[in-house]
């Protein structure tokens, strides 16, 4: 095992390699890299890069840590005037998230666009007509869970 070495990096956004820091919960165990506590923020691509005198090898794994999903809208209740703007807000926590549906009435809304944000998606509607009026709901999915909040818009 002499001239032997390994180390770990951990992609970044850009794909470029940055030394994975070690410390109380990340430490590498001979050739093992060990997470304790692992987070939502340890998900990542992770490096090996193994050296010796005959030349070096790398290997990355894909590391995702999942959080339960949950969804709420606000306001539950929304009520709106005629010819004025109106907002539901589906307010996400969990990981991963792969995918955000809004409906009304129990079907799929094609226009206006939600708009997302960081643990959020917005449904904003420029201009509330009588067509409006009804339940919303927010579909929050990923591979392991689907999750679903409700709210009303009342004509007010």
């Amino acid at each position: 095992m002499d001239n032997y070495s390994s180390h770990w990096f951990v992609k970044g956004s850009k794909g470029d390699l940055q030394l994975l820091r070690l410390g109380d919960r990340v430490s590498q165990k001979v050739d093992a890299l060990v997470i304790r506590g692992a987070r939502v923020s340890d998900s990542g691509t992770y490096v090996c890069v193994a050296n010796n005198l005959v030349g070096a090898e790398q290997a990355e794994t894909l590391l995702t840590v999942t959080a339960p999903l949950h969804a709420k809208i606000e306001p539950a209740v929304l009520v709106a005037e005629i010819k004025k703007p109106a907002a539901f807000a589906c307010v996400i926590s969990g990981s991963p998230v792969s995918s955000v549906t809004w409906m009304k009435d129990g079907k799929p809304i094609v226009s206006p666009k939600p708009v997302r944000a960081a643990y959020n998606e917005k449904l904003r509607i420029e201009s509330v007509t009588t067509e409006d009026r009804g339940m919303y709901q927010c579909i929050v999915e990923n591979d392991y869970q689907i999750r679903q909040a409700t709210a009303e818009l009342r004509l007010g």
